[in-house]
């Protein structure tokens, strides 16, 4: 149970909250007017993206990264020769809680840095 009083902001900041946790919970509001019971109110937990193990160069020069995230939630797996001429090489929605990213064309290049990037698909 969670008890919120003092000027109400349009939204609740909860801490501590795992994936486990989101779903649907009725609200009770309570006013100097009155209560108001049952609504339903959506807790949607956001996972920032991880690193799941660690990054893997496979036979034929393709490299794998696999990743953590919210699920629907988009992102991009981008590349650079030198940390500033970042390219996107997937871009797209994590369709799971774990995702495993690939770059086939890792070893054509001496050099790669790779990040992950929350961004809204094409």
């Amino acid at each position: 149970m969670c008890q919120y009083s003092g000027p109400t902001p349009s939204w609740l900041d909860l801490t501590g909250l795992n994936a486990g946790d989101a779903g649907l919970y009725y609200v009770v509001i309570t006013t100097p007017f009155g209560t108001v019971t049952n609504y339903i109110a959506t807790l949607e937990v956001k996972i920032p993206f991880s690193l799941v193990g660690l990054p893997g160069r496979l036979p034929a020069g393709i490299f794998d990264l696999q990743v953590s995230g919210t699920p629907a939630e988009p992102y991009a797996m981008q590349a650079a020769p030198d940390l500033l001429g970042w390219i996107d090489l997937v871009v797209g929605t994590l369709p799971g809680y774990t995702i495993t990213l690939s770059d086939t064309n890792a070893g054509a290049n001496p050099v790669r840095f790779y990040r992950i990037s929350s961004t809204a698909p094409p």
